[in-house]
C-alpha cells in the first residue's frame, strides 16, 4: 500500500517537475540568442553610424555644408548611435539577463512544495480518512460478531 502510495505521488509530480525544468534547460540557449542578437544590433548601428559618417564627410569635403554644420551632424550621429545602445534588449551588457542556472535552486524548493501541498492534501481529503472510517467498521463488525458468537 505504501509503495503504491509513493509511487501515485512520484507519478503526480513528474509533470510538475517537468513544467519546472524544461523551461531552466532552454535558459541558457535564450540567453545566447539574445547576446548574439544584441551584439548584431550592435554591429549594426555602428555600420550605420560609420556610412553616415562617411556620407557627412564627403559633403563637408564637397564644400557644400561649413565646419559648423558638419560638427551638429557629426553630434547629432553620435547621439543617435548612443540612443540606439540606450534601447538595448533584454540579455545586452546595459541590460543583462540573470545566468541561466539562477533559478535551479527555486526549482528544486518549488518542488518539494508541491510535494509537501500534495501529501498534504492526500491527507485531508484522500483516501486517508476513508480507510480510517473503514478501520472503524471492520472493528465495530469485529465487535459486533464477538457479540453474537458469545450470545449463542
Amino acid at each position: 500500500m505504501s509503495a503504491l502510495l509513493w509511487l501515485g505521488l512520484a507519478l503526480l509530480l513528474a509533470p510538475a517537475l517537468w513544467l519546472l525544468v524544461v523551461p531552466l534547460r532552454h535558459a541558457g540557449a535564450e540567453r545566447d540568442a539574445l547576446a548574439a542578437e544584441h551584439a548584431a544590433a550592435r554591429h549594426r548601428h555602428l555600420a550605420e553610424y560609420r556610412r553616415r559618417r562617411a556620407a557627412l564627410d564627403g559633403v563637408r569635403a564637397r564644400g557644400e555644408i561649413d565646419a559648423a554644420a558638419h560638427a551638429a551632424g557629426c553630434l547629432e550621429l553620435e547621439r543617435a548611435l548612443l540612443d540606439a545602445d540606450r534601447a538595448a534588449p533584454p540579455g545586452s551588457p546595459e541590460t543583462p539577463l540573470r545566468p541561466a542556472r539562477a533559478g535551479r535552486r527555486l526549482v528544486v524548493a518549488l518542488l518539494c512544495g508541491v510535494a509537501a501541498l500534495s501529501l498534504l492534501g492526500y491527507i485531508q481529503f484522500g483516501a486517508e480518512p476513508a480507510l480510517a472510517r473503514h478501520v472503524q467498521l471492520l472493528e465495530a463488525a469485529a465487535r459486533l460478531d464477538e457479540a453474537s458468537a458469545g450470545g449463542r
